[in-house]
C-alpha cells in the first residue's frame, strides 16, 4: 500500500519534530523503504517494573493518514501487552471515531507511553504480577538483539545493549569463578576432614578392642555381664549419626520452573522404565525460584508434594545466563544430601557425567 502525498510529507514532518524535540523514554523511526511503517523504542521509566526494560514495538499508519489513525503492536514481551497484536487505544485504529488528525507520531508514542504504566485493562493488555514485569525487563534486551528491523534502525541502542550485557556476563562470569573456587574448597576441606576422622575413628575403635580384651580377660563372668549391660545401654542412649541416603546413581534433570508438562513425560517414560530401586538409582529436578510469581511457585508446591522430586534453589533466578550458577548449586546440594557413586546432570542440550 502507497502512501498518499499528504501521508508521506506529514509523517516526514513529524520525524522531523521528533529528532529535534525527542520524547522522554521513547525513540521512533519509519523504516527507509515503507515510511507508513515505524518502528519504536520504550524505556522503561524509573521506579516503574519496567525499569530497565527496552521494549520494541511498531506503528503502521494507512495510506491516508492523519485522517486516519494508526495499527500499534508490541513485538518485546513486557508483562503489560500481547505481543504481535493489535492494541486497542484511543489512539489507535480501533477507535477513529475519537482520532484527532492533529495529533503527531510524538503524540501517539507519548500516549502508548502513559498507557503501559498504567494497569487499565484493554483488548490486547495481559496481566501479570511486578514480579513478572520485572524479569522480562531483565530479559528485554538479549530478546531485541535478535530482531533484524530493531538492530537496523536502531545501532547506537544496540551498540549500548551489547556492551551492557558484555559488562554484566564479565562479572557475573567473576561472580561464578569466586563461587567456583568457594564449593571447590568446601569439597576438599571436607574431603580431608573426613581423612581425618577416618583416621581418629580406625585409632579410636583399636583402643576399644584392646580395653575390651584386657577387660574380658581380668573380669569375673559376673562383672563381664555387668559391663555388658552397661555397654548395651550407653549404645541405646547414644545420639544417631546423621546418614546420608545411598544410591548408585544420582540424575539432576535440569528444568525450568514452566515445564512441568516435560516433567510429567520424563516420569512417566524413561525414569518409570529404568525404576532399578533408590539403591541404584534417584533423580531430582532442581529449580531455581528466585523471583518467581507466587502463582508458579505455588504450582511447584503442589508438584512437589506429588512427586517430592523437585529441589528448590532459593538464590537462582531459573535463566540461560544463570545456567553455571543452577549448576554449582544443584552439585552442592547433590554433594550435601545424597551418597553416591556416580551423578548425571541432564538437560537442555548438554550431559555432564561424574565418576565419584
Amino acid at each position: 500500500m502507497a502512501a498518499s502525498v499528504t501521508a508521506t510529507a506529514r509523517l516526514k514532518k513529524d520525524y522531523c519534530k521528533l529528532l529535534k524535540e525527542p520524547v522522554p523514554y521513547v525513540r521512533a523511526a519509519p523504516l527507509q523503504e515503507n515510511i507508513l511503517e515505524w518502528h519504536y523504542i520504550i524505556f522503561g521509566a524509573p521506579n516503574t517494573p519496567y525499569e530497565g526494560g527496552v521494549y520494541h514495538g511498531k506503528l503502521v499508519f494507512p495510506s491516508d493518514f492523519p485522517f486516519k489513525p494508526p495499527s500499534i503492536y508490541m513485538i518485546t514481551p513486557s508483562g503489560r501487552f500481547q505481543v504481535n497484536t493489535r492494541l486497542c487505544l484511543s489512539i489507535s485504529d480501533f477507535h477513529p471515531d475519537t482520532w484527532n488528525p492533529a495529533w503527531t507520531v510524538s503524540t501517539i508514542i507519548t500516549g502508548l507511553l502513559s498507557f503501559m504504566n498504567d494497569s487499565a485493562p484493554t483488548l490486547g493488555s495481559i496481566t501479570s504480577s511486578d514480579a513478572e514485569k520485572k524479569i522480562l525487563a531483565r530479559r528485554s534486551k538479549a530478546f531485541n538483539l535478535k530482531d533484524r528491523v530493531f538492530c537496523s534502525l536502531f545501532p547506537d541502542v544496540v551498540e549500548e545493549i551489547r556492551k551492557e550485557l558484555s559488562d554484566a556476563n564479565t562479572a557475573e562470569e567473576a561472580t561464578l569463578k569466586e563461587e567456583e573456587e568457594r564449593l571447590l574448597r568446601r569439597y576438599f576441606d571436607y574431603c580431608k576432614q573426613m581423612s581425618f576422622l577416618r583416621k581418629y575413628l580406625f585409632c579410636g575403635m583399636a583402643i576399644c578392642v584392646i580395653c575390651t580384651m584386657v577387660i574380658v580377660y581380668n573380669c569375673t563372668c559376673d562383672n563381664r555381664k555387668g559391663w555388658i549391660e552397661f555397654s548395651q545401654a550407653q549404645i541405646a542412649t547414644a545420639a544417631p549419626m546423621e546418614v546420608l541416603p545411598e544410591t548408585f546413581i544420582l540424575i539432576m534433570i535440569m528444568s525450568s520452573p514452566n515445564e512441568s508438562a516435560i516433567r510429567a513425560v520424563v516420569r512417566d517414560t524413561w525414569l518409570r522404565l529404568s525404576q532399578k530401586g533408590p539403591s541404584v538409582v534417584q533423580h531430582r529436578f532442581p529449580i531455581g525460584v528466585k523471583g518467581l510469581s507466587e502463582t508458579i511457585r505455588l504450582h511447584l508446591e503442589e508438584e512437589n508434594q506429588i512427586h517430592g522430586d523437585i529441589v528448590f534453589l532459593e538464590n537462582v533466578e531459573d535463566a540461560y545466563t544463570n545456567l553455571a550458577l543452577k549448576t554449582l548449586r544443584t552439585m552442592e546440594y547433590a554433594y550435601q544430601n545424597f551418597k553416591f557413586q556416580y551423578i548425571l546432570k541432564v538437560g537442555g542440550s548438554s550431559s555432564s557425567y561424574f565418576p565419584i
